[in-house]
């Protein structure tokens, strides 16, 4: 292999990903070997600690034997929040911060309302190599994907990638069958990715007819290692989106001051309002509180105490009606017909190849300015390199300007090895 400054191996989805986004970026990444070294945000924290929730309930069901009994989430928690330095080695939940310790919580009750929701049917992990695909990291050689996946690349793109890329990885959340029996050669394959998310999920389209690039990254990977019973099944993946955020309670809308209650004295209806999703039977009790303490502090009125009116009623009841058909997870679901899944990802590694034959060409790859509102170039922490990237314009040594802020500490990215296994920051946006 041709020696970069970059230790990357192998092509990611999360590199293709970049490449296609924006070459400045691509080029500080994955060409320069630049890695995010400020903390994570609260959403990636609660998704790291919910994926380590999660890992540790699938492990458990491959291997009752040797997990007796549920697993420990917060001991799961606590290793995957050493090995992602929120906190150090050698520390104990004892020594975390308050903010670090809701963050557990919330990902804890997410991994809760995952597990025993009537959408999670993860039974039988699929098992390669003797590992169940678990969170593990996959590679698989441009050979291995010929033969296996039938990823042939044109031969102009095959040597621009084989200079600088062994072949392709990836880190799939879970590789299931579902409720099928091992044996059963006509039950699909599940490759389920799960997003831990701060805002409500009930939105998500549950079918989509295009395909999903990061699915069809995958399912590449799997095909190429034999995992899809060597093309015999169908692969299903399936986006698993859950409500990882704060559940408001019944104090947040009684007690005195609260924000939460509209001047005519009831609870509000408004969810931009509201710091998070709220059950029906929590605003339900919430109105019925809020009403009678209104109709007792007008009980002394000359026409009488001030009760609800038909429209307030209606209103109520509509609400409690549409909160109950809320949910806290919700499957969005794509079936990957393996002949578009070739072309998508060949053009994914085309994005990849066009970056590296332009460094190669000595040029360096140009930006992709997006100047609308709140578009990555213009919002503050929208892109990690925006600010030695906007400055070097003009400068034509887009590199030096990039090393410059990385050593005056101006930049946001620093050398740093991988610190876990997923491809990106889980979102949980």
């Amino acid at each position: 292999m041709t020696s970069t400054p970059s230790t990357t191996t192998h092509v990611s989805q999360s590199e293709c990903n970049t490449a296609q986004d924006c070459g400045m970026r691509w080029f500080a990444q994955w060409y320069l070997g630049l890695r995010h070294a400020g903390p994570e945000g609260p959403p990636a924290r609660v998704g790291s600690l919910g994926h380590a929730c999660l890992g540790a309930h699938v492990l458990a069901l491959a291997d009752p034997e040797t997990f007796s009994g549920p697993p420990d989430f917060y001991a799961a928690m606590l290793t995957e929040a050493r090995k992602r330095h929120y906190l150090a080695a050698d520390a104990d939940w004892c020594d975390a911060s308050q903010d670090l310790l809701d963050h557990a919580h919330l990902a804890h009750q997410a991994a809760h309302t995952l597990i025993t929701s009537p959408e999670f049917d993860v039974r039988r992990p699929v098992v390669l190599d003797g590992r169940p695909l678990v969170e593990q990291r996959l590679h698989a050689t441009w050979e291995q994907l010929a033969r296996g996946a039938g990823l042939v690349l044109p031969d102009a793109l095959r040597r621009a990638l084989a200079t600088h890329r062994l072949g392709m990885e990836g880190t799939p959340d879970v590789v299931h069958y579902g409720n099928a029996a091992v044996a059963d050669l006509d039950a699909p394959v599940y490759l389920d990715d799960y997003k831990m998310r701060t805002r409500p999920v009930d939105g998500t389209p549950a079918d989509n007819v295009v395909a999903d690039p990061q699915g069809a990254f995958y399912k590449m990977l799997l095909a190429a290692l034999g995992a899809d019973g060597n093309g015999r099944r169908e692969v299903v993946f399936r986006q698993v989106n859950v409500y990882a955020g704060r559940w408001m309670t019944l104090e947040d809308f009684i007690d005195p001051g609260s924000p939460y209650v509209v001047s005519s004295g009831l609870p509000t209806r408004d969810e931009k309002r509201m710091p998070g999703m709220v059950r029906a039977e929590v605003w339900r009790e919430a109105w019925r509180v809020l009403e009678e303490r209104r109709r007792i502090a007008t009980a002394d009125n000359p026409k009488g105490p001030r009760l609800p009116t038909t429209s307030e009623y209606h209103e109520a009841n509509r609400f409690i009606e549409d909160l109950s058909y809320r949910k806290a997870v919700q499957v969005s679901r794509w079936r990957l017909d393996h002949t578009v899944c070739l072309e998508v990802v060949r053009d994914m590694l085309a994005a990849v190849a066009m970056r590296l034959a332009q460094v190669d060409a000595g040029i360096t790859p140009g930006r992709h300015l997006r100047t609308w509102k709140q578009a990555p170039c213009v919002r503050p922490f929208g892109c990690d390199v925006s600010s030695p990237c906007l400055a070097s314009l003009g400068s034509n040594n887009a590199e030096a300007t990039l090393r410059e802020h990385l050593g005056a500490g101006r930049f946001r990215l620093d050398v740093l090895p991988a610190v876990g296994d997923h491809d990106d920051a889980p979102e949980a946006a």
